[in-house]
C-alpha cells in the first residue's frame, strides 16, 4: 500500500461522503457520524499530518478536550473511517488503529433501575402547562409505550393514528409494531399537530425544532428528558430508565401475551433489564414458559 500524503480539505470531505454512503446509516447515527467527521477535519486542518504518521497516542491526546461519552464515540467513528481508509483506498494506516481501545476509561455508572413514580409524578412530567407541547409529547410516549429515542427522532405524522389511538413504530432494522397510544398522550399529540403553521404532512417529523424545522435527535430528546425531569421533579431522570418504567408500567397493565406484542419482544426475559435487585428474572422465565410451552 502507498503512504498516501497531505490531502487538501476538500478531498477529505469526498472521502467522508463516500465512507458515510458505503455505511447506510439511519438518521441519528448519520448526524452523529457527520460531527465526529467535521471535528476530525478540524483535527486534521490544524495539524497537517500524513496519514501514515497519524499515530494512536496523538489522536488520544486530542479526543481528551471532550467529555468521556463524546470522546469514545468520537474516537469509535473516526478509528472506523481510518480502517475504511485502508482497506478500501489504500491508505498506509499505523497498525495500533486495528487495535480495539478505548479513548477514556469512564467510572461505570450502574442505573437506578427500576425508578418508582406516584401517580402524580408520573402525569405531571407529561401535563404540565408550563412545558412545552413537543416536550409533553416525547415524556407522555416514553413514560407510556416503551419507545426508544430512535424511534421517537424517526416517527412522522403517517405513522400516527389518533383517532385509533395508536401508532407504528419502526425500530431496528425496519421492524414495524403497531403500539397503543393513551388518550393524554393522544390528546397532545393532536394539539401539537393542530399547533404547526402550515399544517405538516404527512411524511414530516412528528418532533422538529420550532425555529429550524430540523428532526429532533435522539441526543437532543435526551437532554429534553434530563432537564424536564430535573425541573418537575427535582432529580435528573434518564431517558433509559423512563423507557425501564414504561415496560414494567406495561407489564403490570397487559397480559404478557399483550405486553410482548407491544414491546415487540419474543421473551419475556427481554422486556427488562436484569437488576438482581428489584427484577424476579426466574419468575420471568417461568411464565414465559408457561405462556409458550
Amino acid at each position: 500500500m502507498e503512504s498516501k500524503l497531505k490531502i487538501k480539505i476538500t478531498e477529505l470531505n469526498q472521502l467522508f461522503d463516500e465512507f458515510l454512503d458505503s455505511k447506510n446509516l439511519k438518521p441519528n447515527s448519520l448526524r452523529a457520524y457527520e460531527t465526529d467527521l467535521d471535528y476530525f477535519a478540524q483535527f486534521y486542518a490544524a495539524e497537517k499530518f500524513e496519514f501514515s504518521e497519524l499515530k494512536r497516542e496523538q489522536l488520544l491526546t486530542w479526543l481528551k478536550q471532550f467529555p468521556v461519552r463524546a470522546a469514545n464515540r468520537r474516537g469509535t467513528n473516526i478509528r472506523k473511517f481510518l480502517l475504511w481508509l485502508e482497506e478500501y483506498k489504500g491508505f498506509d494506516i499505523d497498525r495500533e488503529f486495528h487495535l480495539p481501545w478505548q479513548f477514556h476509561d469512564p467510572a461505570p455508572v450502574k442505573p437506578d433501575l427500576p425508578i418508582d413514580l406516584e401517580d402524580n409524578e408520573f402525569y405531571s412530567l407529561f401535563s404540565d402547562q408550563s412545558l412545552s407541547l413537543t416536550k409533553r409529547a416525547i415524556l407522555g410516549l416514553l413514560l407510556t409505550t416503551g419507545a426508544s429515542l430512535e424511534e421517537l427522532s424517526c416517527l412522522q405524522w403517517q405513522n400516527l393514528n389518533l383517532s385509533k389511538l395508536s401508532f407504528v413504530s419502526i425500530g431496528n432494522y425496519g421492524r414495524e409494531r403497531v403500539i397503543p397510544l393513551e388518550k393524554e398522550v393522544a390528546s397532545i399529540l393532536k394539539a401539537l399537530k393542530k399547533s404547526f403553521i402550515p399544517k405538516p404532512a404527512a411524511e414530516d417529523s412528528v418532533f422538529m425544532h420550532e425555529r429550524s424545522f430540523e428532526t429532533i435527535s435522539g441526543s437532543y430528546m435526551a437532554m429534553i428528558v434530563r432537564r424536564v425531569t430535573k425541573k418537575i421533579l427535582g432529580k435528573e431522570i434518564s431517558p433509559t430508565e423512563l423507557q425501564e418504567y414504561a415496560k414494567k408500567r406495561i407489564l403490570s397493565k397487559n397480559n404478557l401475551n399483550v405486553a410482548l406484542e407491544i414491546l415487540g419482544k419474543k421473551k419475556a426475559v427481554s422486556i427488562v433489564r436484569v437488576d438482581e435487585n428489584n427484577v424476579d428474572i426466574e419468575e420471568l422465565r417461568r411464565i414465559h414458559t408457561e405462556v409458550f410451552s
